[in-house]
């Protein structure tokens, strides 16, 4: 083998288990159900003392209740890749319930255009107010995250329905800042809603340079505002075989930006121009009075603050 390798060593992946459950304690070392640790935090503390790089962590959720976690991910830390994955028992999945101390269940803050290593698979999610929020530099093209994948996810109560206040507003179940080649399929989005501003809530939010992403086979049923927003040079995305079901009164798949030219309240010094080249294939929109496929909104008219490319290409391609 080595002769074949041209005399070069190649070690194999290191990969390591971790273990989550709600009888858990974060006293434990989680390398096993027995020894499980209790908490999101302190799964991701061990992952974080594996060797970054060519190692992998999978961090196995047992069945049960997760009240009030929620975790916070800078990514600028050397982590190995980390799979957060959801075991099923006797029908039943993991379910973390959100609470009014702990808005959003995931949020990751990365910007060094580095993959994110994260893979989010087999959970319910709900009763917060944002489920995922992969946040880079809305400013900075080049200051972006890319690469995680949302698998097969239960996303049920999202928005300030959570929590019943409509002093509070939230913007997506699943937000996007200049995140880019990520997955998002086999999701169901269920009663995603805010209490008041219902129109500014979106399941999916794909704002400021968040592009290539794939948006497929994911189920959507009550909701309001648009359901795919793509915002600011999101630009070749994917939205396929996706189901839109009780979507009221908006559209399943929306093109927007802020057009400071003619529009107050823009808060993007350098200006938002729109997205372009997203392509929605083979999608269904049922039972929802009032709402179209797809909509295109903002101005059509070149901005000198935008490349003429952004006003030339096709904005939704629908095929």
């Amino acid at each position: 083998m080595a002769a074949l390798l041209g005399g070069a060593c190649v070690a194999a992946p290191l990969a390591t288990t971790l273990h989550l459950a709600p009888h858990g304690s974060d006293d434990a070392d989680g390398t096993s159900r027995v020894h499980a640790v209790a908490s999101m935090a302190r799964a991701w503390e061990l992952a974080g003392k594996q060797e970054p790089g060519d190692s992998t962590v999978t961090v196995l959720v047992h069945p049960g209740t997760y009240r009030g976690q929620s975790l916070l991910i800078e990514g600028s830390r050397p982590v190995p890749a980390v799979t957060w994955r959801g075991l099923r028992r006797d029908g039943k999945r993991p379910v973390f319930v959100g609470d009014h101390r702990h808005p959003t269940w995931l949020r990751v803050k990365a910007s060094d255009g580095k993959p994110t290593g994260l893979t989010v698979e087999g959970l319910e999610i709900r009763d917060y107010l944002t489920a995922i929020s992969l946040e880079g530099n809305r400013d900075d093209p080049a200051a972006f995250n890319e690469g995680t994948v949302i698998r097969n996810n239960v996303f049920q109560r999202i928005g300030t329905i959570a929590i019943n206040d409509a002093t509070k507003t939230s913007t997506a179940a699943v937000r996007f800042v200049n995140s880019r080649d990520n997955t998002v399929a086999g999701n169901r989005f269920l009663t995603i809603r805010n209490v008041k501003h219902c129109g500014g809530l979106h399941a999916l939010y794909l704002a400021h340079f968040s592009s290539s992403n794939r948006i497929v086979d994911n189920h959507f049923e009550d909701l309001c505002g648009s359901v795919v927003r793509f915002r600011d040079r999101a630009n070749d995305n994917v939205v396929r075989d996706n189901r839109f079901s009780r979507v009221d009164r908006s559209p399943a798949v929306e093109e927007w930006f802020c057009d400071m030219g003619g529009r107050k309240g823009c808060t993007k010094a350098l200006g938002e121009c729109p997205s372009t080249g997203n392509i929605e294939t083979n999608n269904t929109l049922a039972d929802s009075v009032g709402a179209e496929l797809v909509s295109i909104k903002g101005a059509s008219q070149p901005r000198a603050w935008c490349d003429a490319e952004d006003f030339r290409r096709q904005r939704v391609i629908s095929r």
